[in-house]
């Protein structure tokens, strides 16, 4: 809106103050050091934990599973919404409220992760239809104001899922590969993203923004089966499911 009304070099610059606020508070952050008194390990048996915890058989793996492809779906809504807006004509001053409503789900996405329960699969099930009504709208509707709703949905969706099974993650491995573990979804979805984007981009580019949605439909669907398979896996049955850590990775 402020390019439209003033210019886009103005919206540009108007970055600059938030972006100073940013690093004021990254300088004021005090890094704790209480991981300093664990005793030092090589980089190669740091990384085989980690890689021994990610694609451990059960539970954490159905964990991981479940948060790369929902990072997937994120990556893509976040990237590459404003496509539909450009295949639809949106106009311009439509793409700041479309950027900010989609980023916006997040907040949406965390309330959603409080009300959020694996013992509630009647839950889980309607949350993963919403999410593939969703994105089947990618590629049927095509009103602006409809798909970015659609994408907001999406979003919110997968932040709340995403912070629910971050959670769980964090609560199955041991703490002293913890933040390793994550890292290391977080690599593997990175990858994913670079790949499915080349894709992505190829067949947007020869067939357009709307037969390439299906794409998103079948990411969606991924997610949305998984997840209803883990909220009816037996590894995440009763109350302790969630809350007891496991033993791997640990010395």
């Amino acid at each position: 809106m402020v390019a439209t009304l003033l210019s886009p070099r103005l919206a540009y610059f108007a970055t600059i103050p938030l972006v100073a606020i940013s690093l004021g508070a990254l300088l004021t952050f005090k890094e704790p050091h209480l991981h300093h008194s664990e005793g030092r390990t090589s980089l190669k048996s740091h990384l085989l934990a980690i890689s021994q915890t990610i694609f451990q058989p059960g539970k954490t793996l159905h964990i991981v599973t479940v948060l790369l492809a929902t990072s997937l779906l994120l990556s893509v809504i976040f990237e590459f919404g404003p496509l539909w807006q450009l295949a639809l004509a949106a106009p311009v001053a439509l793409y700041g409220l479309a950027n900010a409503a989609v980023l916006s789900a997040g907040g949406i996405g965390s309330l959603l992760a409080a009300r959020l329960t694996l013992s509630k699969p009647a839950t889980i099930v309607g949350v993963a239809g919403l999410l593939v009504a969703s994105s089947l709208t990618l590629v049927v509707v095509k009103n602006a104001v409809v798909v970015i709703l659609a994408q907001v949905v999406l979003a919110a969706g997968g932040v709340g899922i995403s912070m629910v099974f971050t959670r769980l993650l964090h609560d199955s491995i041991s703490s002293r590969v913890r933040a390793g573990a994550a890292s290391g979804v977080g690599a593997l979805s990175s990858i994913a993203f670079v790949l499915f984007a080349l894709i992505f981009g190829a067949v947007s580019q020869h067939v357009g923004i709307f037969h390439a949605g299906w794409m998103v439909v079948g990411v969606t669907l991924l997610a949305s089966v998984l997840l209803v398979k883990v909220a009816f896996g037996k590894d995440f049955k009763g109350p302790a499911a969630a809350d007891e850590p496991s033993s791997s990775g640990a010395a």
